[in-house]
């Protein structure tokens, strides 16, 4: 019987976490662990995104930054959606399909980026919301935001899993976290392969702490 699941969380379950769930169970298997812990993952956000709860203005903003990583150009009928909604047009099909059409392009560019890093195996296609779950041993959000999430849900849960920002765990510095920020010239790929990158670095050694912790 496993000691427990360790959960790692992030926005909309499809890039980082999901990432950092296969690389985990990759490193249990390493090292011999998998038999006593089992990993998943989950993501705050995802039944807003299922539901394309988003305002207006909200889709806008993602539009813009939709447009600083370069997908105005280069992505059909994305890019179309993109130059459409940037140019003042908008409705609620055009909300859903620029979802849709993001979503699909994310666990595209993460798969690439898992090739790209060696990673084994295959990200989960599926996406799960972050709720309280009694089995959990330990949590790891990937960035502040998902951290202050988890921490609020179990607060009054009558459960205490050990939550930790995942490479703050890893690297012992309390500030250090993977978030969607976008540096000065980067492509769509490059914010989605650096923060792949991240996580097939940090995962690993956040895994070892909590074992040790736990030894």
């Amino acid at each position: 019987m496993k000691k427990g699941l360790i959960e790692m969380v992030c926005m909309g379950n499809r890039t980082r976490s999901a990432s950092a769930e296969l690389v985990a169970k990759n490193h249990l298997e390493k090292i011999g662990a998998a038999r006593d812990y089992g990993v998943v993952s989950s993501g705050v956000n995802v039944n807003q995104i299922k539901n394309g709860e988003f305002s207006e203005e909200e889709i806008r903003e993602f539009v813009d930054q939709s447009v600083d990583v370069g997908l105005d150009k280069g992505y059909g009928r994305l890019s179309e959606i993109v130059n459409s909604i940037k140019n003042g047009e908008y409705s609620e099909e055009m909300k859903m399909e620029f979802i849709g059409l993001m979503w699909d392009l994310e666990g595209k560019e993460r798969d690439l980026a898992l090739k790209y890093f060696g990673i084994g195996g295959e990200a989960k296609q599926t996406s799960d919301q972050t709720i309280v779950k009694p089995d959990r041993y330990a949590i790891l959000p990937v960035c502040s935001k998902t951290h202050k999430y988890v921490n609020g849900i179990y607060q009054e849960s009558g459960y205490d899993p050990k939550i930790h920002i995942l490479s703050a765990l890893a690297t012992g510095n309390d500030s250090a976290e993977i978030g969607g920020s976008i540096l000065p010239g980067e492509s769509y790929r490059d914010v989605i392969q650096r923060s792949i990158g991240n996580i097939v670095e940090h995962t690993p050694k956040a895994i070892d702490k909590l074992l040790d912790e736990a030894a």
